[in-house]
């Protein structure tokens, strides 16, 4: 996968995660695959990596919420089908939390799978892990 990003689409702001594939010829022609939605608006922070040990790399999007009245912003993870240009991509939420900012993929218990972090910048201002 060489981009991930969210896209205006569906009349709705930012809702759509996709990747663009690169064709490899220099001319800049990346071809748009769309991936799935989140839930609300604004999608923040992206991270690729491969979670459920199906050997095919994983998006994982965090939501930016700042609108009123108050929703919750969600971490998901869009699970790669056998085809990553198929719109056959299965969204997992994996939690919920005031506002999510910053995303990282490592193995930080070092037991040799992926963890994701990420942590709120307001409200309770937890980091998550």
């Amino acid at each position: 996968m060489d981009v991930v990003g969210s896209y205006p689409g569906d009349n709705r702001l930012h809702t759509n995660v996709a990747w663009w594939e690169n064709p490899g010829n220099g001319a800049g022609n990346r071809a748009r695959h769309h991936v799935g939605a989140i839930l609300y608006r604004d999608a923040d922070w992206f991270a690729i990596g491969e979670l459920n040990g199906d050997g095919r790399s994983d998006i994982i999007v965090t939501e930016e919420i700042s609108v009123r009245p108050y929703r919750p912003a969600h971490l998901f993870w869009f699970q790669q089908p056998t085809n990553p240009k198929s719109p056959g991509w299965i969204r997992h939420t994996v939690m919920e939390g005031y506002t999510l900012k910053s995303l990282d993929v490592v193995d930080m218990d070092k037991d040799g799978d992926l963890d994701v972090v990420t942590c709120e910048q307001r409200g309770t201002r937890k980091l998550m892990i």
